[in-house]
């Protein structure tokens, strides 16, 4: 067993690695993030503070908390966690799921990695002052950013100067900045795996449709070898141990240009994972030298991703009051939904009571929906009796459609009462 701490746990990449080891043989999961308001706490099941690495002292911190939770590998999820970890492999004394220091070194800067490749690929023309700038538009990103963070369109000479005086001067802001020419075509990004020994054994290239927050929500694949060639240079160029990215845009004369090289996992690399490819779990394997085999799915997929709910609430039950008609059963289809809160009261103990007033032959309908077996007891209640005469309040929650049966409950007994839209409030998938 490999209790994995993945750090910082709350971004799109702690996120996605996530995702992609809960559900491995022989993995425990522990989160930890900076003590400021994160998802990380809401998925990760067991899950602690660590402070950032900017602060004084976060080495000494991390080390204790590797031996208090008994920690043999750590999951690096931010470009700055991964360099500092990738520097201080020795003294952390435990596995860190990254490439090579150096690597790790160059990937961080934009600026570093355009003339690491300035040779070998395409890559964007820097204006070194403001005279190199011809025309505009051209564009400004810093040097060690991620995600978009900072980076801005600049369309005009005016909007230039004003850039220039908010960073009190070309100098100041060069330093930190870059102005480069401006790409104008589709961006891909190719998501990689690399055995240090092997090789490179995947690349698998797909477009950003839609971006927002500089994270690629909408992504398919595309079906092309035009990108295999670049992700060899890039492998051969740089040490890559594991899971890797690298992203390019298309110029005015639809060259592909080197945007990044990014020495980990994407946010959005579960296009990889939901195919077959497993990136996370696969730089574990690689960090244990176990010997794989990739066998990724030929279909072409799209995702999307949006905002998802989760929460935290007070709320302590012992017995669930369920009803089956236009609550378990919606237009005569099992809601899955339901079923997954049914389930999760099952696996923690919590007796479930489905309570209803079906009018028909109850059983037969169980038995059609392959729902029998499920419930600690069936209750049907027929007229003219009521629901909330057969109910025992002591920790126990009612579920049902009805407001009248939810007020009738609420009026007497003084219990949490749910109709379906208020379930998701009660889910609870951290692991």
């Amino acid at each position: 067993m490999h209790r994995v701490l993945v750090w910082p746990a709350g971004t799109e990449i702690g996120l996605e690695v996530h995702r992609a080891l809960s559900s491995a043989r022989n993995i425990e999961l522990v989160g930890a993030s900076a003590p400021t308001f994160n998802h990380a706490p809401y998925v990760y099941k067991e899950y602690i503070d660590l402070p950032p690495v900017s602060e004084p002292g976060w080495l000494d911190a991390l080390r204790d908390a590797l031996i208090l939770h008994e920690i043999s590998i750590v999951y690096p999820a931010h470009d700055e966690v991964m360099e500092q970890l990738a520097s201080h492999r020795q003294q952390v004394d435990t596995i860190v799921v990254s490439s090579p220091a150096e690597t790790c070194r160059t990937t961080r800067s934009k600026r570093a990695t355009y003339r690491h490749f300035s040779k070998l690929l395409r890559v964007p023309f820097e204006h070194q002052t403001v005279s190199d700038i011809k025309e505009f538009p051209v564009f400004f990103k810093p040097d060690r950013g991620q995600g978009s963070q900072g980076t801005v369109v600049v369309d005009s000479p005016r909007h230039l100067e004003f850039l220039i005086d908010k960073h009190d001067g070309w100098d100041s802001m060069f330093r930190d900045n870059l102005i480069l020419e401006y790409l104008p075509g589709p961006e891909y990004t190719v998501d990689c795996f690399s055995d240090r020994e092997r090789g490179l054994l995947y690349a698998g290239p797909r477009e950003r449709l839609r971006v927002r927050n500089g994270i690629s929500v909408t992504s398919t694949f595309v079906p092309t070898e035009e990108f295999l060639p670049l992700a060899k240079i890039i492998n051969g160029a740089l040490e890559m141990w594991g899971g890797w990215f690298f992203q390019v845009k298309r110029t005015v004369s639809s060259e592909l240009a080197l945007l990044e090289v990014g020495a980990r996992v994407a946010g959005t690399s579960s296009l990889s994972r939901v195919r077959g490819i497993n990136l996370p779990l696969l730089s574990i394997y690689e960090q244990l030298r176990v010997s794989v085999a990739l066998l990724p799915n030929s279909m072409s997929v799209t995702v999307d991703r949006a905002l998802d709910n989760r929460y935290r609430h007070s709320l302590h039950y012992e017995r669930v009051y369920l009803d089956l008609d236009d609550t378990l059963i919606r237009d005569g289809l099992v809601d899955t939904n339901v079923v997954r809160f049914v389930f999760q009261c099952v696996n923690r103990g919590i007796p479930v009571e489905l309570l209803t007033r079906h009018d028909g032959d109850l059983q037969g309908t169980l038995h059609r929906h392959r729902l029998q077996g499920l419930f600690d007891r069936v209750t049907h209640v027929r007229p003219p009796g009521d629901k909330v005469d057969v109910i025992e309040p002591n920790g126990a929650i009612f579920i049902d459609d009805s407001y009248t049966e939810r007020r009738a409950v609420t009026a007497r007994f003084s219990i949490p009462t749910f109709d379906g839209s208020m379930l998701e409030m009660l889910f609870d998938d951290r692991s």
